[in-house]
């Protein structure tokens, strides 16, 4: 299970529904997603999350995900990237996470 957050830290509440996409690792799918989230593609999950966020709220969605079979042990990397058309400080946007598979 992977829970994604996002943290408001813009100076107004969000006027504009934003999205995170997730790239999960080689050999890793969803198994079950949340209503405002869909696959694309096999391994990226797109969230969108609604407008109206306050300053500095923080909203998160859990996407839930198995190992394929023949996946070695050991970490495996992927990322959470948010994608906002009112975002103007894109530094900040991008935040990796890995799994252990043991």
């Amino acid at each position: 299970m992977l829970p994604v957050e996002v943290t408001n830290e813009g100076l107004s509440v969000t006027r504009w529904p934003f999205e995170v996409d997730v790239h999960l690792p080689q050999g890793f799918s969803p198994t079950a997603l949340p209503e405002d989230c869909e696959t694309r593609g096999g391994r990226l999950v797109t969230c969108t999350l609604p407008r109206g966020m306050l300053r500095l709220d923080r909203v998160g969605v859990l996407v839930r995900t198995h190992a394929e079979p023949g996946v070695q042990p050991g970490y495996h990397y992927g990322e959470a990237v948010l994608r906002s058309p009112e975002d103007t400080d894109r530094r900040d946007n991008r935040q990796p996470f890995r799994f252990l598979v043991r």
